[in-house]
């Protein structure tokens, strides 16, 4: 991201309106809309969630962070993109919460992939794995997403291993304090990676635990 900003800001005035949607951390974030409003233009932060799948299918969720003026600017296009759109906050604070909701979903992931070995290592079948975990609380988007990919093993790529390290990692960073299962999924997935499966779907999780 700074790279490309690096080559965009000489070229920036107050016409412009930067989108920024890659995951950054939130240091980052109030650093780049600064260099880019030191030029007059505006700047917003908007990192998303949604697999593949989603995106192709224009359902992906904004989370937003910078001034409301900006925010009703973008609304128009983003529109087209996404199936809806969340105000954060400042800049930091979009990346924040899109760094929390990854931590969530490689938390689940990894406990998805504990409980269906557990399951099929008591002679459970996946059927009944799936069909009683739908009647529990623990049922979740991300378990209809990857039921299909854990049942045939599959693993080709809606979001790779080595970006959910990335994010992570990034989310490591911007955390004020330890959080413990944090850094269990770090370690997860930097196995995962160091393992070969960095280009593989994050579920690929579930070839650590057979080893």
């Amino acid at each position: 991201v700074r790279g490309v900003l690096e080559r965009l800001i000489p070229q920036l005035n107050e016409r412009d309106l930067v989108i920024q949607s890659s995951t950054i951390d939130g240091e980052s974030a109030p650093e780049f809309a600064q260099l880019v409003e030191d030029k007059g233009a505006r700047y917003l932060e908007a990192p998303f969630t949604g697999s593949r799948p989603a995106a192709e299918a224009r359902k992906t969720v904004y989370f937003l962070g910078g001034k409301a003026t900006v925010v009703a600017q973008a609304e128009p296009i983003l529109t087209r993109l996404s199936a809806r759109r969340f105000h954060i906050g400042a800049p930091e604070q979009a990346t924040a919460i899109k760094l929390a909701m990854n931590l969530q979903i490689a938390g689940i992931s990894q406990a998805l992939c504990e409980a269906l070995t557990l399951s099929r290592e008591a002679a459970i079948s996946d059927d009944t794995f799936f069909e009683v975990m739908r009647e529990n609380v623990s049922w979740s988007g991300l378990a209809e997403l990857k039921e299909p990919k854990l049942r045939t093993d599959d693993f080709s790529t809606q979001f790779s291993v080595k970006n959910l390290l990335k994010d992570t990692r990034l989310a490591q960073k911007t955390a004020i304090r330890n959080l413990p299962e944090l850094e269990r999924i770090i370690e997860c997935l930097a196995k995962a990676e160091a393992a070969g499966y960095g280009d593989e779907d994050f579920i690929a999780l579930m070839k650590l635990i057979r080893q």
